[in-house]
């Protein structure tokens, strides 16, 4: 919604005035919720992850975490439960295939599409 684009602008715009103050060639970390880093995916404006790839282009370094199962907080007051992964979700495949869960990229390109679902 708009609402949440207008917050990821200015979330980007943040960025970038904290980028400028620091000294030149210094690195950021700045750690999203999922629902922020897509590369797109928006009806209305763009996540930061898309807007920060545009910006920065091959300045930009992505790791993107996922759970397969657990909790995550919601609110201040709330907390809600992350669905179990399907035995042929993307993090089941990787926890099968590996002592850590970790995936590099060519490993996770060889696994093809993979079915997902959303938080509920």
């Amino acid at each position: 919604n708009e609402f949440i684009a207008a917050r990821d602008l200015a979330m980007a715009d943040n960025l970038a005035a904290f980028r400028r103050a620091l000294p030149q060639g210094a690195k950021i970390i700045v750690w999203v919720a999922n629902g922020h880093a897509p590369l797109g995916g928006y009806d209305v404006g763009a996540p930061i992850g898309q807007i920060a790839k545009t910006r920065y282009g091959r300045d930009l370094f992505t790791v993107g975490f996922s759970s397969a199962g657990g909790q995550f907080r919601w609110s201040k007051d709330e907390v809600r439960e992350v669905l179990l992964a399907s035995e042929e979700s993307l993090e089941a495949r990787i926890l099968r295939a590996r002592s850590a869960a970790v995936a590099t990229q060519a490993q996770l390109a060889s696994m093809g599409t993979i079915p997902g679902a959303a938080l509920s």
